[in-house]
């Protein structure tokens, strides 16, 4: 689909109180599909690799021009290096597989 031919997957990058607790579900999928992802860091993430180093550029919430910035740096990664291949794949197996949530929930939820 439209994920597999992308170079790039945008995440969300509003300022609203939501947009600050969530992950959205495209981020998931772009980054199971090994896709880098431009969105903003809200406090849902988990300790994850900074700025592109694990296939995930963050741009500040409501700032189009470092949107700009962080989608030039995307693009610019993923034509000029193939070192880039399998980096948002080990992101999504190291903190968003399903494996991993289901650890994360057993850890909250009561028995």
């Amino acid at each position: 689909g439209r994920i597999r031919r992308s170079q790039v997957c945008l995440g969300v990058f509003g300022v609203g109180e939501k947009s600050f607790r969530v992950i959205p579900n495209k981020v998931y999928q772009a980054l199971a599909c090994d896709k880098p992802v431009v969105t903003m860091r809200g406090g849902a993430y988990p300790d994850m690799p900074e700025n592109g180093a694990g296939g995930i550029y963050w741009s500040k919430a409501g700032n189009p021009q470092d949107l700009a910035f962080q989608l030039e740096l995307a693009v610019d990664d993923h034509n000029n290096t193939l070192s880039s291949q399998g980096k948002a794949r080990l992101l999504y197996d190291t903190y968003f597989s399903n494996s991993i949530i289901r650890k994360r929930l057993e850890q909250m939820l009561p028995p």
